[in-house]
């Protein structure tokens, strides 16, 4: 896990404003702003004769069209396009190019061999027709049944991908494939092909036991399957006949495999799954209301396990001699608990309707009642869950590269598609230039929690924590990597932030990386999310741009802002992000400062942030004591008190004693308790002797204190350094709108998946 070394280091932060029109917000110049732009175009008649002088061979092709539109087309020149171009005007291989080039469809064009309402149909049939080819096409060979419980499907799916597929196009040795292919004069469609065996077996039953009800089940599945991507010298239409005769050799030996066009891609994978789950129910009435309301309450307790071994085999013939080998076993396992309640309504208002005789009056009157009936029962119905899941998965991924063109590489190649590794890694170890290797072995562990309550339709709680702990170890060719992450994520939602604060989650992470000739690195990661916030004040973006400011990420310039209340009104419905990384150089500063320095760092950030006055910080010993006292008296009214009179009285009392006004006692005294907060955290840093424990320590106290994000962690990034705390993102993102102001760290650290990742996919 490494700083990014493309950019300098003394440049802390990079702010971008997006938006979406040309309103000034009288920014500082240097603030980079992007504006869309309008291209100069031709003038009409200036357009009529280059589209004349395009067509003077009767034939536009995909160049000439990327050229035509280069030129900026307006509106009335796309319309004349549209009327004016002929589809046999068109180079038939490069149609649907060049359609897609003008923004056109071929229902659109003057189609002379097309007009009229039949010609419209059959271009709509073809363009449907084109459409559909793409999709995924599964046929079920056979599907057998022994009894209820037992049973066994075989089929076979095929699916054409487009020339502008990903797939293809973000694959270098596909993309040079289909390239040569072209230009020897062949149409080419990349195809899968695949197939499988899928067998299952289960049970469940119910036993009703009043004044409970027990449910059990037993479930096994299990797959083998295969998939082949390949390509056909054919369009699209003639692919699918060349796919039932499918000529492409399974790569099973050396010599089928360099013998498949570069870019070929077969996946073999089995998986089997053991699962079970028992429950017990028990309900009850509660109330009548006549014959019209049943209220009645039921509560269940419910547990699961599973286990599931999945192994699969994949192998990517790249270029010259060279092909990809992948083997991956993942061992996985959980287990879970719930417990569910219920207090609902049974409604029947039709039995308070008089005798209305048959006919059309009565059922009128029932469907009424029924849509009454739903509603009633819809919002009188309140729902309680807690759950709580544990959970492991093994990982063992071995990926190699291998030069067939070497014998002993070629062995080895069909020993590894035995599931035989012992010949590739001798070979590798030998230091043979045929075979590059990397090799993955990871577990994590995983614990979820998560509370919900229901009122009808409308959540009026859902929270959900959950923990982890990854280790991990590549080994290749390159080196080894070892790491380890424990991660404590957050997430909160709610009536109140559903509607206006938006929802809130937050992740804690530790992250420690070993590299080779590296030393042991290690971080303490937190990013804190608010998705649709749709009350986003003038206070709300000049906090932000406040803590920005605090962790050294505004210039001069963008700092301006927090004076701009044009700027700062703009924002409606926004999502905010603040990610950060702390060293473990910061952390050891931390745990070297004093609860006075923590004091004084909290009470800045509060007057920064907020406006506040921690009026208990620079007050003579004496007088501290005395407003310390106070806050303490007030804690305890807040937390039991209802009496106003005794309430006004501590206002009063605090007024004398700083001469503020009242109303400040109660948010002060919240800032007062996470001050105190913030030194048990630096305090829980003494104690911790190594990074893995400092990062850990951190962690844990930051959750369970709770901390204010914005004052916490402005107070505790200048306590650890401007250096030690690295800006990965701050963000504040308007939904109605592309104005966007992101401030991305240059130089920020690199997440150690993403260097294991490329490893594991070039081993060379």
């Amino acid at each position: 896990m490494r700083a990014r070394r493309d950019a300098p280091r003394h440049r802390r932060c990079h702010c971008r404003l997006v938006v979406a029109h040309a309103a000034s917000y009288d920014a500082n110049p240097n603030l980079e702003t992007h504006l869309e732009e309008e291209s100069m175009s031709l003038t009409m008649p200036e357009f009529r004769a280059r589209l004349s002088t395009l067509l003077q061979d009767g034939r536009i092709n995909h160049q000439e069209a990327q050229d035509l539109v280069a030129t900026g087309l307006t509106a009335e020149q796309k319309t004349a396009l549209a009327t004016e171009l002929k589809l046999d005007q068109i180079e038939p291989a490069e149609r649907d190019a060049v359609l897609q080039t003008l923004g056109l469809q071929a229902s659109q064009l003057g189609n002379v061999a097309n007009d009229g309402v039949v010609g419209k149909v059959k271009e709509k049939l073809v363009e449907l027709a084109r459409k559909e080819i793409y999709k995924p096409q599964e046929f079920a060979v056979a599907d057998l049944r022994i009894g209820e419980h037992v049973g066994a499907a075989v089929r076979v799916q095929t699916r054409l991908l487009s020339a502008q597929d990903p797939v293809v196009t973000n694959d270098a040795n596909r993309a040079a494939a289909t390239a040569r292919l072209e230009q020897g004069g062949k149409d080419v469609t990349w195809a899968y092909t695949g197939g499988g065996l899928y067998p299952s077996a289960g049970f469940s039953v119910s036993v009703p036991n009043y004044p409970f009800n027990v449910t059990a089940g037993f479930s096994a599945n299990a797959s083998l399957g295969y998939s082949l991507l390949a390509p056909y010298p054919h369009k699209a239409e003639a692919a699918l006949a060349a796919i039932k005769n499918n000529s492409v050799d399974l790569p099973f030996t050396s010599e089928r495999a360099r013998s498949l066009t570069e870019g070929t891609e077969l996946l073999v994978r089995g998986k089997g799954t053991v699962a079970s789950h028992a429950g017990v129910g028990a309900g009850a009435t509660l109330a009548r209301v006549g014959s019209i309301l049943t209220a009645g309450a039921s509560v269940g307790v419910s547990v699961a396990a599973s286990k599931e071994l999945e192994v699969s085999l994949r192998v990517k013939r790249l270029d010259g001699d060279r092909v990809f080998v992948s083997l991956n076993q993942v061992n996985s396992g959980s287990a879970s608990g719930s417990v569910n309640a219920t207090v609902g309504v049974d409604a029947n208002t039709g039995n308070a309707l008089p005798e209305m005789g048959g006919g059309v009056f009565r059922r009128g009157a029932e469907l009424v009642t029924d849509q009454v009936d739903k509603q009633v029962e819809k919002w009188l119905r309140v729902d309680l869950r807690a759950a709580h899941s544990r959970s492991s998965q093994e990982t063992n991924l071995q990926n190699y590269v291998l030069d067939l063109s070497d014998p002993k590489a070629a062995e080895a190649y069909e020993a590894l598609l035995k599931l035989d590794t012992r010949s590739a890694d001798k070979l590798a170890q030998d230091g043979s230039a045929a075979v590059r290797f990397a090799k993955l072995e990871e577990g994590v562990r995983t614990q979820a929690s998560s509370l919900s309550a229901n009122f009808g339709p409308i959540t009026l709680l859902n929270v959900v924590s959950t923990s982890s702990q990854t280790h991990g170890t590549l080994t290749s060719s390159k080196g080894d990597i070892t790491y380890d992450r424990s991660r404590l994520d957050e997430g909160y939602s709610g009536i109140i932030s559903n509607i206006f604060l938006g929802a809130r989650a937050t992740t804690r992470e530790l992250v420690m990386t070993t590299e080779p000739g590296n030393p042991p690195q290690s971080y303490y990661h937190v990013r804190s999310t608010i998705t649709g916030d749709r009350v986003s004040t003038k206070d709300d973006v000049k906090d932000f741009l406040r803590l920005a400011d605090a962790l050294g990420a505004l210039d001069d310039g963008t700092r301006a802002l927090l004076g701009n209340d044009k700027f700062l009104k703009a924002f409606g419905t926004t999502n905010r992000t603040v990610d950060i990384y702390f060293t473990d150089d910061g952390l050891k500063k931390l745990a070297g400062t004093s609860a006075d320095a923590v004091h004084q760092s909290y009470a800045r950030a509060y007057e920064e942030l907020e406006g506040g006055k921690a009026t208990w910080v620079n007050a003579d010993p004496a007088k501290r004591q005395e407003i310390e006292a106070l806050f303490k008296r007030t804690e305890e009214h807040l937390r039991f008190g209802t009496d106003q009179q005794e309430m006004q009285q501590l206002e009063n009392e605090y007024y004398w004693a700083t001469r503020q006004p009242g109303w400040r006692l109660r948010q002060e005294v919240e800032a007062w308790r996470e001050a105190q907060n913030v030194v048990k955290l630096v305090d829980t840093l003494r104690a911790a002797h190594t990074p893995e424990e400092r990062a850990r320590a951190f962690a844990k106290a930051d959750k369970e204190l709770g901390l204010d994000f914005s004052r916490a962690l402005h107070s505790l990034a200048s306590l650890a350094g401007a250096n030690n705390v690295l800006i990965n993102e701050l963000a504040i993102r308007d939904k109605n709108s592309s104005r966007d102001v992101v401030f991305m760290r240059e130089g920020a650290i690199q997440d150690p998946s993403t260097q294991v990742n490329a490893i594991l996919a070039n081993p060379a």
